[in-house]
């Protein structure tokens, strides 16, 4: 994706300039196919995981409102946005996502849904997706965490976890497959955020005393 790969080396040094990122666990972070999962806070999450992280490309599936107008939705769809129909089943974002993932590419996505609200709060319930994305594509998740929402000119944290499989769950039938493995892929994801939250209020009280 030649196009997204000079938005990203153009927009790279200004956002690093203004989004001072810390990243945690960057090795585990594979560039290959892989179904990369992340809480959500605000709009910049996107921009801010894909500008760190994804070299190559970033499909990102957006909701379908953000691509009504003519120019952001070029430009999202140029930057590799799916757009999907939220509370529908949207059979033609379902074929290009699976599309993206077959062919070895990435997909962003955020499984909460919609953003939360309440900063560094636990992590909102997962919609499905996510996990049925990754069984039916075979593709690996890659569990992200932000803490907290972007804050300009102050440090940010994007923490990388191990990817997993789900394939497990995919002999199980579909309601079940779906329900068990998005259950899988949460508790994942909030021991990541329980384990970062306790490491960071260690480093705060070891400052105090």
């Amino acid at each position: 994706m030649l196009f997204y790969r000079i938005v990203r080396a153009i927009s790279y040094p200004f956002l690093s300039l203004i989004f001072p990122t810390k990243i945690i666990g960057k090795n585990n972070f594979i560039h290959e196919k892989a179904v990369i999962c992340c809480n959500h806070y605000s709009s910049l999450d996107s921009i801010l995981v894909a500008t760190k992280l994804m070299r190559e490309g970033c499909h990102c599936i957006g909701k379908e409102e953000a691509f009504k107008s003519k120019i952001s939705g070029w430009f999202l769809r140029k930057m590799g946005g799916i757009p999907i129909k939220r509370g529908e089943n949207d059979l033609v974002a379902y074929r290009k996502i699976l599309n993206v993932l077959k062919s070895g590419k990435q997909l962003l996505i955020f499984p909460e849904g919609t953003r939360n609200k309440s900063e560094c709060a636990d992590i909102a319930p997962f919609h499905t997706g996510a996990a049925l994305f990754s069984i039916k594509s075979n593709a690996p998740i890659i569990p992200i965490l932000l803490y907290g929402k972007p804050r300009p000119f102050k440090k940010n944290f994007i923490i990388i976890g191990e990817p997993f499989s789900l394939e497990k769950f995919a002999s199980l039938p579909s309601r079940e497959m779906k329900e068990k493995a998005t259950e899988e892929l949460y508790s994942r994801m909030f021991e990541m955020q329980k384990n970062f939250n306790n490491m960071i209020q260690s480093s705060e009280r070891r400052l105090l005393t």
